[in-house]
């Protein structure tokens, strides 16, 4: 028995998967995509920096799904592993998005344009004096709000 296990944000780094997208056209691809979804190079975010764009929160986030999701299909397509024999898949908070998005629940530019307006929507809060609980239910109704657009609409 195994489980699939995505990381949250804070693991990001500049140049972060650059060996896998120098290796194989799967992830050039979803770079691309991703690139087009966004309509900014977040590819050129993650390969070439600098650190402080790629920190902030609106591009971390895309930023470790791509690469999370990028790593994911390599293993599953190139290396023919059948990731789906897992018991779980999960993730760290950013990471919950990967492992909705990898079990195929949401669809990946869906699940990229979704992280990018809720790193635009956290950001946002860190301006606001709202009590931590009140925060965090607003962040919550916020996301809810957000898949049910990006669903319905």
């Amino acid at each position: 028995m195994f489980s699939v296990i995505f990381p949250g944000q804070g693991s990001q780094i500049v140049g972060m998967g650059k060996k896998f997208y120098d290796k194989f056209d799967l992830v050039k691809n979803l770079f691309k995509e991703a690139d087009d979804a966004l309509n900014f190079s977040l590819s050129k975010v993650i390969l070439e920096g600098p650190k402080e764009e790629l920190n902030l929160t609106a591009n971390t986030q895309p930023a470790i799904f791509l690469i999370s999701y990028s790593i994911f299909q390599v293993i599953k397509k190139e290396f023919k592993i059948d990731l789906f024999k897992a018991k779980f898949f999960a993730g760290h908070s950013l990471g919950e998005y990967s492992a909705i998005a990898c079990a195929e629940y949401l669809d990946f530019k869906e699940t990229i344009k979704v992280l990018k307006i809720r790193g635009e929507y956290s950001y946002s809060l860190k301006t606001y004096s709202f009590s931590s609980h009140s925060k965090y239910i607003c962040q919550q109704k916020f996301y809810c709000f957000v898949h049910y657009c990006f669903r319905h609409f």
